[in-house]
């Protein structure tokens, strides 16, 4: 019995070191990691939401180059933009657009829809905020 509450005591203490990490600053960006990973969410939501918003404007007009705006991208609850939280379209072609969702320092998450109808996901964030071998 001794022996079974001793066990139960040295794992109770173990575990009370656990979590709370979240004050740490990851090397990447010198946000926490929780701040990060949050912030990685959203951009790959808000890649997902943007292409979404363009691929219905192009149902509409038939060309991507009418498409980046901040109008169309508010549809769809997306801030057009170069800062983190933000969309930026880059090069939109009638039929061929890429966009990046930035999560910190100009990185982020990128859709990119080739003249062939074929679409890559890429990304250069830090792995905290997803991006696995440049890919998500």
């Amino acid at each position: 019995m001794r022996a079974g509450l001793f066990a139960a005591a040295a794992v109770a203490t173990a575990l009370t070191g656990c979590g709370g990490d979240d004050d740490k600053k990851t090397p990447t960006t010198g946000a926490s990691p929780v701040d990060v990973a949050q912030a990685g969410t959203k951009a790959r939501a808000d890649a997902q939401n943007a292409s979404l918003a363009l691929e219905a404007c192009f149902a509409e007009n038939q060309d991507y180059t009418t498409c980046g705006t901040p109008e169309v991208l508010d549809r769809a609850g997306v801030e057009l933009g170069k800062e983190p939280g933000q969309v930026e379209i880059s090069d939109p072609k009638p039929t061929s657009y890429k966009l990046t969702a930035y999560v910190t320092g100009g990185k982020g998450f990128s859709i990119e829809k080739a003249e062939d109808g074929t679409m890559k996901r890429s990304c250069d964030a830090p792995p905290e905020a997803g991006c696995m071998n440049e890919t998500w």
